[in-house]
């Protein structure tokens, strides 16, 4: 965490009401009584205010804002960042209806796009939120939001446990604040300019936050619906569930014996392989329990299975490999065998996923576990199981250390390259040679179309009138 003498202090207004002005007039008041080159009344500096990026410092003391001087014949092209604030003032003082995720034409495009597949890809984010993230990428940055929360429920309770793992918390929060940062490069800055506006802060958290889950719930539905069609290695033999059975998570679990054996422990495998009924009536009195004291069977490729090495086989089981095609290439026939391309508007394409990240297998890994309970709902704990202490510990056994690479880390990840793109190395560069996603031009250009649309639907109801 950054030290406290280097935030910035803010203070939060109440809820905004209805008798406000709107957005736009708000910020253009807060600019206008501010004299040049101090912070807005609403925040307290106690030294000049950082970027949350260390690297790319953008100094703007010289650009004059457009609702400030007035008299200036040419007004500057506004910059980006400003017409993402004009976009979420305009969603708080609207009808609150988010863009849709694959509008290019709207300012709040590439954050939206980014929260889209940053719960496959990115670090810890499955059991993360986009809040504890963001604040977490503040605070190192020396900022501190108005209303901001110090510790969180989860922090709480992690720092009562032992310092270590309040440590462990914030890392991860910070890695995966960075990665996110790489996906969305200009999410610093605009980071940076929104602790000064907590209402508008707080839209954009919400709206990422939501796609995030939307996201995640589509390839939650997605993997419950087709992995009893790919959990036997012989899809044409009959699958281990009835369609009709398909809605139905109670009838899973210890209840179909594929599913039974995939998330049976370890240590249990061989008492399950010779006494199945007898192993499940242990696990459903609680005599025996599915806990985290040991991996689940689902994670090993059983042909590689050997008792006498955890390692042998770990990661490799091609249920997980099907369904990591399945919710990155998107289409069936992808399931089975390796594509030959990327299947254009899959996620991998859409996302631009150039490998298999620890993270995505850490995810897939995940939601093959819920997928065979028989929990009903997504939830971090299935009985004794916690899904959060499976994910870390996959991302514990793939860290790769660049100065001193493990072996087995470094075959894994190439085996996983190779059954999702055909390359230990990951996707060729050139599959993604499609040039920049939206000129400098493309917002004036689709606001211009939006008007002509707005016009024409206007001309169309006053003849109707007549």
């Amino acid at each position: 965490m950054a030290s406290k003498s280097k935030r910035l202090i803010l203070r939060v207004p109440g809820k905004l009401q209805k008798s406000q002005p709107s957005g736009q007039l708000r910020r253009a008041a807060v600019r206008a009584t501010t004299p040049t080159g101090q912070v807005p009344p609403r925040v307290v500096a106690r030294e000049p205010q950082p970027r949350l990026s260390h690297t790319r410092p953008t100094e703007r003391s010289d650009v004059q804002d457009s609702d400030v001087s007035g008299d200036t014949e040419e007004q500057p092209r506004k910059r980006s960042s400003d017409r993402v604030l004009d976009a979420l003032e305009k969603y708080l003082d609207g009808p609150r209806k988010r863009p849709r995720v694959d509008d290019r034409s709207s300012p709040l495009y590439p954050y939206l796009h980014g929260a889209r597949g940053c719960v496959r890809d990115v670090p810890y984010m499955l059991f993360g939120d986009l809040e504890s993230v963001f604040m977490q990428g503040i605070h190192e940055a020396g900022l501190k939001l108005a209303d901001d929360v110090e510790e969180d429920a989860e922090a709480r309770a992690a720092a009562l446990n032992d310092e270590l793992a309040r440590t462990r918390l914030e890392k991860q929060r910070s890695i995966a604040f960075n990665v996110l940062a790489e996906k969305i490069p200009s999410l610093r800055d605009l980071l940076a300019e929104l602790v000064a506006y907590p209402e508008l802060y707080t839209a954009l958290v919400t709206m990422m936050q939501d796609v995030q889950n939307d996201g995640k719930c589509d390839d939650t539905a997605i993997i419950k619906r087709e992995i009893i069609k790919y959990a036997r290695k012989d899809p044409k033999k009959k699958r281990i569930m009835d369609d009709t059975d398909i809605e139905n998570k109670s009838k899973r679990g210890l209840n179909v014996r594929n599913f039974a054996y995939g998330i049976c422990t370890r240590k249990h495998y061989d008492a399950m392989v010779e006494d199945y009924e007898g192993t499940k009536e242990r696990f459903e009195q609680g005599a025996i329990k599915i806990d985290n004291t040991s991996l689940p069977v689902m994670l090993y490729d059983e042909d590689l299975w050997d008792d006498s090495s955890d390692e042998a086989g770990l990661l490799r089981n091609f249920v997980m490999v099907r369904m990591w095609r399945r919710v990155n290439f998107g289409k069936a026939e992808n399931v089975l065998n390796t594509p030959k391309t990327v299947p254009a508007g899959s996620n991998a394409d859409t996302h631009k996923i150039m490998q298999v990240s620890p993270a995505s297998i850490a995810y897939i890994a995940c939601q093959v576990r819920f997928a065979m309970s028989s929990a009903a709902t997504w939830s971090r704990m299935d009985g004794y199981y916690d899904l959060k202490k499976l994910y870390d510990e996959i991302m514990m056994f793939l860290e790769l250390d660049e100065e001193d690479p493990d072996e087995w880390v470094v075959e894994t990840l190439r085996w996983w390259n190779c059954r999702a793109f055909g390359n230990p190395e990951g996707r060729e560069a050139d599959d993604t040679e499609a040039g920049p996603e939206l000129s400098a031009e493309a917002d004036s250009v689709m606001a211009a179309r939006a008007a002509r649309k707005l016009a024409r639907a206007s001309g169309r109801s006053e003849s109707v009138e007549i």
